[in-house]
């Protein structure tokens, strides 16, 4: 499990990694906002070069995503599909997915409002 984070006055994000059978399980904790984007990329770039078939992506537990942070996911996705690979958002209701759905980004993305269970991931 890798682990990337940043800590500042207003904001703390910290990215758990980890593999669970074909895929690479991904676990956002706090905000992506202009300071955190460049990190949560760094982390999907990371996971797409590891070649596993399937990334899910939890954002659980993600407060705040802004437009940098949408760009990544949704440059991400475009890379992934071009490889015939598949990008899973776990996004329960709130702010996140409030926010996907008002870019149109809702609609880019397969979204599971909660992980499957524990054998499953």
């Amino acid at each position: 499990m890798s682990k990337y984070a940043r800590v500042g006055a207003a904001a703390l994000l910290t990215i758990d990694r980890r593999r669970a059978g074909p895929r690479d399980v991904l676990t956002a904790v706090g905000e992506v906002d202009i300071g955190s984007a460049d990190r949560l990329r760094r982390a999907l770039d990371s996971a797409r070069d590891g070649g596993a078939p399937e990334i899910w992506l939890d954002l659980t537990r993600t407060t705040f995503i802004d437009c940098l942070g949408l760009r990544a996911l949704l440059e991400l996705r475009a890379g992934l599909l071009d490889r015939n690979r598949r990008l899973v958002l776990i996004c329960p209701v709130g702010p996140v997915l409030r926010m996907l759905a008002l870019t149109g980004c809702d609609s880019e993305f397969e979204i599971h409002p909660t992980a499957p269970p524990r054998g499953g991931l």
